[in-house]
């Protein structure tokens, strides 16, 4: 069992790599609290509409749509994308970093 403890501030950290500015990043730190080492693989996907009503209309309460447009990217991205191994009676930190392409309610897993 992994511990996760969030380790950035409340609203996140605008990241300084978009000289946008929208974005922002998430530090989690994965706690390996047993005796052998876990091995870790990340994978983030967009759910599906989560958000629409019986009457099929996709519309948010703010006026943005919560399905994917075909050949939009996933707007979460974790780091290291890859995975991780983390150590016995140790811990690792992973980045998560969200950067939306429009004004849209996102749910992802």
């Amino acid at each position: 069992a992994l511990a996760l403890k969030r380790s950035s501030s409340a609203d996140g950290a605008a990241d300084a790599d978009d000289p946008s500015g929208e974005s922002v990043t998430e530090f989690l730190r994965l706690t390996n609290p047993k005796a052998i080492e876990c091995q870790v693989r990340f994978s983030v996907r967009l759910r599906q509409d989560v958000t629409s009503s019986n009457s099929g209309d996709s519309k948010d309460k703010k006026g943005g749509t919560a399905q994917q447009h075909p050949g939009e990217s996933c707007p979460f991205e974790v780091e290291p994308p890859d995975g991780l191994t983390i150590p016995a009676h140790s811990s690792e930190q992973i980045r998560i970093r969200f950067q939306p392409m429009r004004l849209a309610t996102y749910s992802a897993m």
